[in-house]
């Protein structure tokens, strides 16, 4: 398994559209999150930002 972090100053949460479209200019790595990956999800902590995390299988 490969576990994937990156940390994102921002506060806010990644938006998780129900599908993109072809014309969606947000909202595509959410949706290649949830097929490529086996898990994946968002970990805040007492400090800024947020860390963006993702296990995909090997």
């Amino acid at each position: 398994m490969l576990h994937i972090v990156v940390h994102d100053p921002g506060p806010v949460e990644p938006w998780r559209p129900p599908a993109a479209d072809a014309v969606s200019e947000r909202g595509r790595g959410t949706v290649l999150f949830g097929r490529l990956a086996v898990d994946w999800g968002v970990s805040t902590g007492p400090d800024d930002g947020k860390d963006v995390w993702l296990d995909l299988p090997l």
